[in-house]
């Protein structure tokens, strides 16, 4: 469920964007609108994003409907097919972007980290990096 609702914040992120007539641009920018999300969702729900992620000895007992993951995907997909990536980078792209968004949600839910971060500069570089790893 707390996956599910990831996954929900990420969907409406990417919705409530204008439209861009550009499909690369628009494809960019609905990326960078689903990594925001995550992390945000991280942040404003620290307790709820760790227990998405907490390992469990038993699988799921139904799929993952809507799937973070599948969002994810759906995403570089629209990259490639704008000509905003290349098709190789395609199987490897989902795992770059999700250790990165994931990873820096959890530095600022665990606050490993002992000096303050700038929430929103740390998206945008975070985010500004994913997408020079990609291109």
């Amino acid at each position: 469920m707390a996956r599910q609702e990831l996954a929900q914040a990420m969907i409406a992120a990417r919705e409530a964007l204008p439209k861009h007539r550009d499909r690369k641009n628009r494809a960019w920018v609905a990326f960078a609108a689903i990594g925001d999300a995550y992390v945000r969702f991280a942040v404003s729900s620290p307790r709820l994003f760790e227990a998405a992620f907490v390992a469990c000895a038993a699988p799921p007992a139904a799929p993952e409907h809507p799937s973070a993951w599948e969002v994810l995907t759906d995403s570089i997909t629209e990259l490639v097919a704008a000509g905003a990536i290349a098709a190789s980078r395609q199987a490897e792209a989902p795992l770059i972007a999700w250790a990165a968004v994931h990873g820096l949600g959890s530095i600022l839910v665990g606050k490993s980290v002992h000096a303050p971060i700038d929430v929103d500069a740390a998206i945008t570089s975070t985010l500004a990096a994913v997408r020079r790893s990609l291109v």
